[in-house]
């Protein structure tokens, strides 16, 4: 069973609630890049009173919360096809201003962790409007050691669109230039082989179907080996410098330094799962024999043990799954999960130029927004309920805390 007109507006997200014409969205571009010119006025005066650090940081959240929105839906219009050249172009003058902006108010910080610690204190007990930033200036406090100079942040800053550029060269590598081809499916029909139904033929219980689904895939990405590659070792170079500009150890050290977490976390995670790598052994070794294969590949990993009989579910009744699991949530979350649906927070099904995968998204002044790939399978439902999940987070979250966190 598949749904109808998987083109129809109720199975795209409702973007437009964001920017109901590119015009707004232009004038938001340009307003936010004049509030940050006028952001300066706070440099060198942060230490003076409290009330100036409070208005700074106040016009900081005004900024980045106006860019924020910019960028999420210029990004989000790329998403729905990285092939459509304004919508690149769009997404490029986002990063941009996004860039200028982070190099604007680079200042900031550094001001902040120059002051006195007891200054920050008393400021803290002087001024009601900092109290929601405690948290803030007290962690930025525990990153003093690497924070740079205000020069140095402002030249980090500038660079943020070159140093993001490996990220954006392998998503139109992945999403707009790709091809993987087609392959015959279980009734000896010719397929056109995507990200959104790769894993369906993947879970396949005939073996050629599998593996031609597998090295389809692969050859794919094995052709840009050297491209890919390339493109991977410059993001791993980057990550590297500018762990070393910061004064961390490692790039690792410096990638959880952000969310306080210990490095010993990550290396118990890894203890953890190298402890039940024989277990991992075990289920592999049964997988082998109850299957009946005498060598069990990667194109063998995925297909169900038992046969299952595929059923195909349109959106609607991957829904009605969703809620009847969420159901112990409680009527106020299934409600505001079915309103989400109907606010049309999702963008379903795949298209051609469409960013491959899920995740959920947004502003925090926008609804929370889900991209999927829906292709009617059970899996498609837990992807569902997980992405909702984010969203409904996301949703929760942003009533409750206010944008600075």
């Amino acid at each position: 069973m598949t749904d109808r007109n998987q083109t129809a507006e109720k199975y795209k997200w409702n973007i437009s609630t964001m920017y109901s014409e590119d015009s707004a969205w232009e004038d938001d571009l340009k307003k936010a890049g004049e509030l940050a010119g006028e952001f300066g006025k706070f440099a060198g005066h942060l230490s003076e009173s409290a009330e100036v650090l409070a208005d700074a940081l106040e016009a900081q959240d005004r900024i980045e919360m106006l860019i924020e929105r910019v960028f999420v839906y210029a990004r989000m219009r790329l998403d729905e096809d990285n092939r459509v050249g304004k919508h690149q172009e769009m997404a490029g003058r986002a990063m941009a201003a996004l860039s200028k902006i982070s190099s604007e108010l680079s200042f900031l910080t550094p001001e902040i962790t120059a002051m006195p610690e007891e200054r920050i204190t008393a400021f803290l007990d002087e001024e009601p409007r900092l109290k929601v930033y405690r948290h803030l200036l007290e962690d930025l406090l525990r990153q003093k050691a690497h924070i740079l100079s205000e020069k140095e942040e402002s030249l980090l800053a500038q660079l943020g669109q070159v140093l993001d550029s490996s990220h954006q060269v392998f998503t139109m590598l992945n999403n707009a230039d790709l091809s993987l081809g087609s392959i015959r499916d279980e009734n000896g029909e010719e397929v056109t082989l995507t990200h959104g139904n790769y894993i369906r033929y993947m879970r396949s219980h005939d073996r050629a179907v599998r593996e031609a689904a597998y090295q389809n895939c692969y050859h794919a990405y094995q052709a840009l080996n050297q491209t890919i590659a390339a493109n991977y070792g410059a993001a791993v170079k980057k990550d590297t410098a500018v762990s070393r500009i910061r004064g961390y150890n490692s790039s690792r050290a410096a990638a959880l330094s952000s969310g306080n977490i210990p490095e010993s976390v990550y290396d118990n995670l890894i203890l953890s799962v190298r402890s039940a790598l024989p277990a991992l052994h075990d289920y592999i070794a049964a997988r082998k024999r109850i299957l009946g294969l005498e060598e069990l590949k990667m194109h063998d990993v995925y297909v169900p043990l038992i046969e299952i009989p595929e059923q195909k579910v349109t959106f609607e009744e991957a829904v009605q799954i969703a809620l009847e699991g969420l159901a112990p949530l409680g009527k106020a979350y299934l409600a505001q999960f079915s309103q989400g649906i109907e606010d049309r927070w999702i963008d379903v099904f795949e298209n051609e130029g469409k960013t491959s995968g899920a995740y959920s998204f947004g502003s925090y002044d926008s609804m929370p927004f889900v991209l999927m790939n829906f292709d009617g399978t059970l899996q498609d439902v837990f992807t569902l309920v997980h992405e909702m999940g984010h969203s409904m987070n996301s949703y929760y979250t942003r009533k409750t805390q206010p944008f600075c966190y």
